[in-house]
């Protein structure tokens, strides 16, 4: 007989083996856990790539905005490629989130012709943290990165990573726009959907 009390590693053994003719005693040793070795594989899980989607309902227009437009059944945001045009939204950093690691950021977006000319998308971000003397009206970092149009008009394209390096705060205010000062494609860039990814480690905070 045995009697087993969950968690522990206490119980009761009326016979050395089981009717299999198994070890008790290595059998319990087997499916023991305590709380710290359950703990270890709820929070400390293998490394797992993730993705966050922001559509441009996500964000919100700044001073001299994109413009909004339906292509087919896709709702996006045209940023012009003679003018600063830029959004903004606040970014929530995932609590599952590997912190020795970078987390990427991918502009998906289309070409509003077949023209040929690369894209410079640049991303403006600043980091902060609730209750630890930051303020929100800091100074941000710029990241960018440079895409080809590939010349196919309404092409959807990955613009490739922005890399946000050692963050140590959860709360991100993001800036998204063009340079039309860098880049070299002079029509619309449509802007589909902002990708957010990050390697996770654990399924979430530990309580």
């Amino acid at each position: 007989m045995i009697i087993w009390d969950g968690l522990s590693k206490s119980r009761s053994l009326g016979a050395k083996r089981a009717p299999d003719g198994s070890d008790w005693v290595e059998l319990v040793k087997q499916i023991t856990a305590t709380q710290g070795e359950i703990n270890k594989l709820a929070y400390e899980t293998p490394q797992v790539k993730k993705y966050i989607t922001l559509k441009p309902e996500n964000f919100k227009l700044g001073s001299t905005p994109p413009t909004a437009a339906i292509i087919g059944n896709f709702s996006v945001l045209q940023f012009a490629g003679d003018s600063v045009d830029e959004i903004f939204t606040t970014f929530k950093v995932p609590t599952d989130w590997d912190t020795s690691t970078d987390i990427n950021i991918h502009v998906r977006w289309a070409p509003e012709d077949g023209n040929s000319g690369s894209v410079v998308w640049q991303l403006d971000y600043n980091a902060v943290g609730s209750e630890n003397n930051e303020v929100i009206s800091g100074a941000g970092t710029i990241v960018s990165v440079i895409d080809n149009a590939e010349e196919l008009q309404d092409g959807l394209q990955d613009s490739g990573d922005m890399t946000i390096s050692g963050l140590t705060e959860d709360m991100l205010g993001m800036r998204l726009f063009r340079d039309p000062n860098s880049d070299t494609y002079a029509s619309a860039a449509s802007f589909v959907w902002l990708e957010v990814e990050y390697i996770s480690n654990k399924l979430g905070e530990a309580v």
